[in-house]
């Protein structure tokens, strides 16, 4: 009997020890072409077989590259007709700027892409190629930039950004590993040329840095620092679970932090305090954004900080808020139809909308109206041929919650959880011919809720714009 080549026995190893299958029917592979993906596809093929979960394949053209991108596509189409697997391949126009690199642009708009992939192929979870060396890269990019616990922990082998679940089953895995499995089953790949582009950060990491540090310091540095990363990863999980515990003892009704007991926090415990509940409506907050609100409870009087993301955080009362950078009257800006699927800016509104086809929902507790991150599911047949809408809120709107025994004043319902004026102003309702099925923050119309776990559904999300 031929002997399994290594990288399949280390995928397979890494499969059963993070039991990263389990339940899994219809599993999604991210290809790019590069030899990574190649990779991770070829053992995943013969290491499932016929017997485990289906293999979709996702390839995102990211229009970039002209002519060389468009190989890459065709490259993934053939190899996946090839192997027998179904492909969905999307192209999209990144967006950067608004402080976004091309790169950290690139990495949204594959999120975005698996999701809406995931969804429509039924996969519960995303099998991406990140190895040994990305990790070993990763890690000493963020030490130079200034990263914690938090930020060095980087990569696991079964993770989740958001409500999508990624596995990597090739972390123990080094690109030399891959080259040579890659020569050894006689399959091309893609070679990406942006990848040799210095004046990326991770590319001078790859071809300069990590390789002197080799010179200087031995062969082991790149598993030392993946080490660093795995002992990291645990210590952080450790904190995450305290700072979880902490935060909902220093929550306040409406989605506000008291000041009181986040100023008897440890500084460690605060910033992490900090960072969880910043991070529900300013993606990735920075360590001067935690500061910014850890100075103003620590001030011990009433102001407010300017923030990313057209926010600004606002202490009142005893409490911190974080809120759009305008006055208490209502924003500006005029009804907007969703895009579905896609992602909609709700113009004059530091705001965004994505709506994104899925199953089921997911469990978990709004943060309140006026307050995000606001994610709702509702049922696709109960809005089938009408187009969604967001508008401002306005004085006598009503409807129906989940649960609820009748309809409710929406004013009523800021009423009732205590949110400040200043948070209600403008705030979005979303509608379908003219009726409210969500209040982000808040629970969606009893009619349009989701009548089963694997029923077709609509995910909705209200977020501050990238």
């Amino acid at each position: 009997m031929a002997r399994e080549p290594r990288l399949c026995s280390a995928v397979r190893r890494a499969l059963r020890e993070h039991d990263l299958l389990a339940g899994c029917r219809t599993l999604l592979v991210g290809v790019s072409g590069g030899p990574d993906s190649v990779a991770l596809l070829l053992a995943l093929v013969r290491i499932v077989g016929p017997w485990g979960p289906r293999l979709v394949v996702a390839h995102l053209h990211h229009g970039l590259r002209g002519r060389s991108a468009d190989r890459d596509a065709e490259f993934t189409r053939r190899l996946s007709a090839t192997l027998g697997l179904d492909a969905i391949v999307e192209r999209v126009r990144l967006r950067a700027g608004r402080g976004l690199s091309l790169e950290a642009a690139a990495r949204a708009a594959r999120l975005e892409f698996f999701r809406r992939a995931a969804a429509r192929c039924g996969a519960d979870r995303v099998a991406v190629a990140h190895t040994a060396d990305d990790q070993a890269e990763t890690v000493l990019l963020r030490l130079l930039r200034g990263a914690g616990a938090e930020g060095l922990s980087v990569m696991a082998a079964d993770g989740w950004v958001g409500d999508l679940r990624l596995i990597r089953p090739l972390l123990g895995v080094s690109r030399k590993d891959v080259l040579e499995f890659l020569r050894a089953t006689g399959v091309r790949w893609r070679i990406d040329a942006t990848n040799r582009n210095l004046r990326m950060a991770r590319n001078r990491v790859r071809h300069r840095w990590l390789p002197w540090l080799e010179r200087e310091f031995g062969p082991g540095v790149r598993a030392a620092l993946c080490r660093s990363a795995e002992i990291l990863a645990r210590e952080d999980e450790e904190l995450a679970r305290r700072a979880r515990r902490a935060l909902a003892r220093c929550r306040a009704p409406g989605g506000a932090l008291r000041a009181a007991p986040l100023c008897r926090l440890s500084v460690a415990m605060a910033r992490r305090v900090l960072r969880e509940w910043i991070g529900g409506q300013i993606p990735s907050p920075s360590f001067s954004t935690v500061e910014k609100c850890r100075a103003l409870i620590r001030r011990g009087r009433d102001g407010s900080e300017p923030l990313a993301g057209g926010l600004e955080a606002v202490r009142q009362r005893g409490r911190l808020w974080l809120r759009p950078r305008q006055t208490a009257q209502a924003p500006e800006w005029r009804p907007e139809t969703l895009r579905v699927p896609g992602i909609t800016r709700l113009v004059g509104t530091p705001w965004e909308i994505w709506a994104g086809w899925d199953r089921g929902w997911k469990p978990g507790g709004q943060a309140g109206p006026g307050q995000l991150p606001a994610v709702a599911w509702l049922d696709a047949s109960t809005i089938a041929g009408g187009h969604l809408r967001a508008r401002p809120w306005k004085a006598g709107d009503r409807y129906r919650p989940l649960g609820a025994p009748g309809r409710a004043k929406v004013g009523d319902i800021f009423t009732n959880l205590k949110v400040p004026l200043d948070r209600r102003a403008g705030w979005p309702v979303v509608t379908v011919g003219g009726r409210i099925v969500w209040l982000p923050g808040h629970r969606v119309a009893h009619d349009v809720r989701v009548s089963g776990p694997r029923s077709r559904s609509l995910r909705l999300e209200l977020r501050t714009a990238l």
